[in-house]
């Protein structure tokens, strides 16, 4: 799991007891709690990218989607 925007910033101040309460509530805890909840590295604007990528994702596969631009708005 990534956590983005703020819950990325206050990661470090819960990540202890967020790891203890995944410990005491899986059924059987490994090694790999340890890599399941990770901060994002886009920081803060790490929704605001993920929106964006889904959004030009949608025009990337279908181009159609976006009106085609008049020829006097593609002089200007």
């Amino acid at each position: 799991m990534v956590l983005g925007g703020w819950l990325a910033t206050m990661w470090p101040m819960v990540e202890r007891t967020v790891d203890t309460e995944l410990r005491a509530r899986v059924m059987a805890p490994s090694k790999e709690l340890d890599e399941l909840i990770r901060p994002t590295q886009l920081g803060a604007d790490g929704p605001l990218l993920g929106a964006a990528e889904l959004a030009l994702n949608r025009v990337l596969d279908e181009p159609t989607l976006v009106p085609a631009r008049s020829a006097e708005r593609r002089s200007a």
